[in-house]
């Protein structure tokens, strides 16, 4: 079963503006790094989508997210129209991987305020449908984003992640189609050559998966040497 690389966007309700945090990329920059031109196995090809826990990433204990639960359960008894409250705990139940939580949550806030400030009410209830196996709602909500915001700072990361549940859900054309865009979108992207590998590789085409797993080794060891 191909797992998926999660990314999520904290919305602005924290005070901060909407960044990106990229939750478990280090199973994949592990895998992509020892992917040889004789060597692509399964083996490796799982490992590389393994997760990391995001509480660690983030610094966060599970006791500081319990609290915050609280205080969201409580400000939505206050106001239980509070936009802002509901993606405050939607996100929260996310960490906690209260995946169908934080759906209700993000599904509530969506139907208080259909068109959003940003995408990102979109692609992280669609990626806690994906965590759920739910790919087809995943793509959904994922579509939904892409019309809202074609062109924003996150549609590599949405093509990329949409593709992997077309993947997951063996539409293999539409997959690789989201990954050519994703890869039109940022040439120098690590990830979506190793995303479109995998399909390569799905599809029997061995060269072409070898060759993008090769570009995606080439692009990660330069961006890693670029951020030392």
């Amino acid at each position: 079963m191909i797992q998926k690389t999660y990314r999520f966007i904290l919305p602005s309700l924290l005070g901060i503006s909407s960044i990106l945090v990229l939750l478990n990329t280090g199973g994949n920059q592990k895998a992509i790094a020892n992917i040889s031109s004789h060597n692509i196995s399964p083996v490796i090809v799982a490992q590389a989508q393994t997760t990391a826990d995001p509480l660690v990433e983030l610094g966060i204990t599970r006791e500081e997210l319990e609290k915050a639960l609280v205080e969201s359960d409580r400000a939505i008894k206050l106001n239980p129209n509070d936009v802002d409250a509901y993606l405050g705990r939607a996100m929260i139940r996310n960490f906690l991987k209260d995946y169908a939580g934080a759906i209700s949550d993000y599904d509530r806030a969506i139907k208080l305020r259909p068109r959003p400030k940003d995408v990102s009410v979109y692609t992280n209830s669609a990626n806690a449908h994906a965590k759920l196996g739910d790919h087809k709602g995943a793509i959904a909500k994922y579509n939904t984003a892409l019309k809202i915001d074609p062109n924003g700072v996150f549609s590599l990361f949405i093509y990329n992640d949409r593709g992997l549940s077309y993947l997951a859900l063996g539409d293999n054309k539409s997959a690789i189609a989201d990954f050519n865009q994703a890869i039109k979108l940022e040439p120098e992207s690590a990830v979506s050559y190793y995303n479109r590998g995998l399909v390569q590789r799905r599809l029997g085409q061995k060269q072409a998966a070898i060759s993008d797993f090769q570009k995606a080794a080439k692009l990660y060891q330069v961006n890693n040497k670029t951020e030392e």
